[in-house]
C-alpha cells in the first residue's frame, strides 16, 4: 500500500507537470482569442496555484519563487476573467433565445454587442499572457516536480510525511473556513454578488480537496454540484447585466430591455438552498410560487 506522503507527492507532481503542460498548449490559442483555450488556460493557472505552496514547501527548491509565480498566475487568471465570461454570456444567450424564442434581430444586437465587449477584453487578456514566459515556467515547474519525486524515492521519515500532510491539510481547512464564512456572509437573503462569492469560495476548496483527499465520502461531488449550480446563476446574472447595459447606453427601453425579465436561472431554489441562502422577497415575486 503506498505511503500517504507518497499519494500526496504523486498528486502534486501529476497536479503541476499536467497544468504546466496546459500553459504552453493553450497560451497561443488564448491569445488568438479561442474559447477552449482561454478557458482551459485559466482553469490551469487555478489549479496551479493551489498546488504551487505545498509542492514549494516540500521540495525546498531554489530555482523558483512559489509566490512571485503565484502573482503572475493570478495576473493571468484575472485578465482572463472578462473575457470567459462573455463566452459564457454568449452561451447563455443562445441557448435562452432558443428556448424562449426571442427576436432574432433583438438576440442578434445583444450577441453583437458582447462580441465588441470580448474584443476589447482579449487585448487585456492578450497583454496578461505576455507578460509570462509559458515555456520558462513550465520548465521550473519541472524542476519543481523533478525535486519533489527524488523526495519521495528518498526516506526522509516522520518528517517529511508530516510536512506532507499538514500543508495540504492547513491548506484545505483554511479553503473550508473561507467557504463557511461566504456563505455566513450571505445571511438569509438572494444576493448575486455574495452568492458569486460563494462559487469561488467552493471552487478553491475543491481543488485542494482533489489534492488533499476528500475529509467526507461525497465531498467533492457535493462541492461540485454547489459550484455549478452557482455557476449557472452567475452565467444568467452576467449576461443579464449586459442585456440591461445594452438598452440604458443604447436609449433603447423597447423590446431589448423587456429581455432581462426573462432572464434567470433555472432551478433557482437548490443551489440558493445549498448555500444557506433564500431569495428575496422582491426576487421571488418574479417566479413561480414556492422556489425557496
Amino acid at each position: 500500500m503506498a505511503h500517504a506522503t507518497t499519494q500526496t507527492i504523486t498528486a502534486l507532481v501529476s497536479s503541476l507537470r499536467r497544468n504546466a503542460s496546459t500553459l504552453t498548449l493553450t497560451s497561443h490559442r488564448a491569445k488568438r482569442g479561442e474559447v477552449r483555450g482561454i478557458h482551459r488556460l485559466r482553469v490551469a493557472t487555478r489549479r496551479l496555484r493551489e498546488a504551487l505552496p505545498a509542492s514549494a514547501e516540500l521540495a525546498g527548491n531554489d530555482h523558483l519563487d512559489p509566490d512571485e509565480l503565484a502573482r503572475e498566475l493570478r495576473r493571468v487568471t484575472r485578465g482572463l476573467g472578462p473575457v470567459r465570461e462573455l463566452d459564457v454570456a454568449r452561451k447563455v444567450l443562445a441557448d435562452m433565445a432558443d428556448r424562449e424564442a426571442w427576436p432574432e434581430a433583438v438576440v442578434a444586437r445583444i450577441d453583437a454587442y458582447c462580441q465588441r465587449l470580448r474584443d476589447r477584453a482579449l487585448l487585456d487578456a492578450a497583454n496578461a499572457i505576455d507578460s509570462f514566459d509559458a515555456r520558462e515556467v513550465r520548465k521550473g515547474l519541472e524542476v519543481l516536480s523533478q525535486s519533489l519525486e527524488k523526495s519521495e524515492k528518498t526516506d526522509k521519515g516522520d518528517g517529511l510525511e508530516r510536512v506532507a500532510g499538514s500543508s495540504l491539510d492547513t491548506r484545505r481547512r483554511e479553503a473550508a473556513r473561507l467557504l463557511s464564512r461566504r456563505i455566513e456572509e450571505a445571511g438569509t437573503l438572494y444576493a448575486p454578488t455574495a452568492l458569486h462569492e460563494i462559487r469561488i469560495a467552493a471552487k478553491k476548496l475543491r481543488y485542494v480537496v482533489e489534492l488533499a483527499g476528500e475529509p467526507s465520502p461525497g465531498a467533492l461531488r457535493r462541492l461540485r454540484a454547489l459550484q455549478s449550480g452557482l455557476g449557472r446563476m452567475h452565467d444568467a446574472q452576467v449576461l443579464q447585466h449586459r442585456i440591461q447595459e445594452l438598452a440604458a447606453t443604447s436609449g433603447d427601453r423597447g423590446l431589448v430591455a423587456e429581455v432581462p425579465a426573462t432572464v434567470r436561472p433555472r432551478n433557482l431554489g437548490r443551489p440558493v438552498r445549498m448555500a444557506g441562502a433564500k431569495p428575496a422577497a422582491s426576487e421571488a415575486s418574479r417566479r413561480r410560487p414556492r422556489i425557496a
